[in-house]
């Protein structure tokens, strides 16, 4: 493009990356070689991705005492890593939340430290961006503007080659890689999700006890609060003496001989502006929707960005043959993508999972609840059984109908369900559709049984597309970066709630030692005269609940009709009497001549084998110590050790 810079100075560029004119190549080039500590937590972000929130918000989870004593206090006005200079940042008090805009290959690196990248869509990122450079006296229009992101002629460089040079890093163990639109949808979680990564014992543990300590931070780092106390600090700093030398907010990074505007260089009453996601449809054309929206696919192809910001963007059809799954290769990450802030499989719909969370549930709904592999289909059929005394369902396509899993299906399944019925969903407690008159049965497993379980699960259905190992799964199992999230963020959600009248907590190896017990508790809890009593007195109807509910009985049937399934061409599947959303699901599912690597298994082992302890038989020593670590860290204070203390 042409030179033009529309009212700013010429573009400074150090060490290859374009930085603001107000910063200095000296306090820059310290800040790369700062020296990071074991306690420092760094807050990453392109401009405009949410950093000033995020800083607020790593901020109270820091300094939990001192929240009641803020006063207004906006966190988020303190200088950047860049700016600030690495040896000013040596002087801040610890645990220090350093907040910067540096991409990977310039920031200070230490496996001990911690680093939260935030990204935000980018189409929201550049009318953010573009509001904050009319504030840094940018006088061109939005257009002008929006050819200099597109091109990557801004400050900080590309938008993409800054995104992915920190999406290649979102597994590493000290990297928490998150979204602004998923803070936004749900705060409260993302809060906790924080301070766990940063110490679970430390900050997060004292927020889940607390209720009125995490709607503190909730209430601090608010855009109503942040607006308010960025408005209240610009006013105060314009009663200062606006020739004030920038040295005496950074000595080391800014010594220049001009007096320079404070105001200018912190912009304290734009730091907060909307706060809002989708703003860009007020700004964009069509075409630089479809222009951003083309680089967008160009740039993330072979990667899960695609699925992460469908709704707000969207970045892809899902009729689009990129999108068909029947065009992806299978590869050691799952198929997924993000809805409302949770990682769900890409074969899902995300408007059939959306009717789910904003389902109206009846008063005899009963929903089977468990994270994946916990026990699932067991205590589905062990719960259908117990609705019809016994009498089993007459074929895999039936059971679909009378217990409808409803991320799948959507709330329809449940509408349309035959009742009395089972509603099957993986859902955290927080997403959950919820009702005080509906029952509850969450199932949960011992997490190294339940890990082995799900790898082979993704390895045989082939709507994950996953052909990773063992170790590469267990990886994304211990940090919680899969579909439905981490096993102990919904493990101690809905733990919280095992004593709530209308919640059944009850274990996966608790069944197994003891199926008829187990069979009678849950008829008891949903209704004992209707179900248990006639189990109890019939003892041949008790039989055959667990004759049709066992094990070898479920190999048998489970998996051969899950077989079929696979094997039905897409016509026969959308002829069928399947749900509707789920006969779009079985039919976007690859066949075994689509894709380079799409080679179907014999069976899918929906149901594999159904034993306690088999984790034995794949984890290593180092990956069983190091999930008892993380299970003792996260169910700390609860009696969960106890009960798995014979299984792990």
């Amino acid at each position: 493009m042409s030179q033009q810079w529309f009212g700013l100075k010429p573009p400074n560029f150090v060490d290859g990356l374009r930085i603001p004119q107000v910063f200095k190549p000296e306090a820059f080039r310290s800040a790369i070689r700062y020296k990071p500590l074991p306690d420092d937590v760094f807050i990453v972000t392109y401009p405009k991705c949410g950093t000033t929130w995020t800083h607020q918000i790593i901020c109270l989870i820091l300094k939990q005492k001192e929240l009641c004593n803020l006063d207004n206090k906006l966190f988020g006005e303190d200088p950047s890593l860049e700016l600030r200079g690495g040896e000013s940042t040596e002087t801040m008090p610890r645990p220090r939340a350093i907040k910067t805009h540096l991409p990977f290959r310039f920031t200070p690196w230490s496996d001990e430290a911690k680093y939260i990248h935030i990204a935000r869509n980018p189409k929201d990122c550049c009318v953010s961006y573009f509001h904050h450079s009319l504030s840094d006296g940018f006088n061109g229009s939005f257009d002008q503007f929006y050819e200099m992101f597109l091109s990557g002629d801004v400050d900080f460089g590309d938008y993409f080659e800054h995104l992915l040079g920190w999406y290649e890093h979102r597994n590493d163990p000290n990297v928490l890689f998150i979204t602004y639109e998923e803070i936004k949808e749900d705060p409260e979680t993302s809060i906790l999700k924080m301070a766990s990564f940063i110490d679970d014992e430390k900050y997060a543990e004292p927020l889940r006890k607390d209720p009125e300590l995490l709607n503190e931070v909730l209430k601090y780092s608010s855009f109503q609060y942040m607006k308010e106390a960025a408005n209240k600090r610009a006013e105060e700093k314009a009663k200062e003496s606006k020739n004030q030398e920038l040295n005496s907010i950074n000595t080391s990074a800014q010594k220049s001989e001009k007096k320079i505007d404070v105001l200018k260089i912190i912009n304290l009453s734009k730091l907060v502006r909307k706060g809002v996601v989708g703003d860009w449809r007020n700004h964009f054309s069509e075409e630089q929707s479809a222009r951003l929206t083309q680089k967008f696919t160009e740039k993330t192809e072979g990667t899960d960005l695609e699925n992460i910001w469908v709704k707000h963007i969207p970045i892809k059809s899902p009729k689009s043959k990129k999108y068909s799954m029947a065009a992806q290769e299978f590869s050691d990450v799952p198929a997924s993508q993000f809805v409302d802030g949770l990682q769900i499989p890409a074969m899902f719909s995300a408007d059939a999972f959306r009717s789910v969370v904003n389902y109206k549930p009846r008063p005899d709904d009963v929903f089977i609840v468990t994270y994946p592999k916990c026990g699932t289909t067991w205590a589905q059929h062990t719960l259908t059984l117990i609705f019809r005394h016994g009498e089993p369902i007459e074929s895999h396509i039936e059971f679909f109908n009378a217990a409808p899993f409803l991320e799948i299906t959507g709330a329809k399944g449940a509408e349309e369900m035959p009742r009395p019925g089972v509603l099957k969903i993986h859902l955290p407690f927080h997403l959950t559709p919820w009702s005080d008159q509906a029952k509850y049965i969450y199932v949960t497993r011992n997490p190294k049984d339940c890990c082995v379980s799900y790898f082979h699960h993704m390895r045989n259905i082939p709507g994950h597309m996953f052909s990773g190992t063992f170790d590469q799964f267990f990886e994304m199992f211990l940090s919680g970066k899969i579909d439905y999230g981490d096993y102990f963020d919904h493990l101690m959600e809905w733990y919280k709630h095992r004593n709530d009248p209308n919640v059944l907590f009850v274990t996966y190896e608790e069944m197994k030692a003891n199926p008829e017990a187990a069979v009678l508790k849950m008829a008891s809890f949903v209704d004992d005269e209707k179900y248990a009593k006639p189990l109890r007195e019939d003892p041949e109807k008790l039989r055959n609940v667990l004759k049709y509910s066992s094990f070898k009985h479920m190999k048998e049937t489970v998996n051969q009709g899950m077989d079929e399934l696979m094997q039905m061409s897409k016509e026969e599947i959308m002829n069928s009497t399947l749900p509707e959303e789920m006969k779009k699901a079985f039919a976007r599912m690859p066949k075994p001549e689509e894709g380079k690597e799409a080679k179907k298994p014999s069976s899918v082992n929906f149901v594999r084998k159904g034993i306690v302890g088999d984790w034995r038989n794949q984890f290593s020593e180092d990956q069983s110590k190091r999930l008892d670590e993380k299970f003792a860290e996260r169910t700390k204070d609860t009696e969960l050790g106890t009960i798995w203390k014979d299984y792990m």
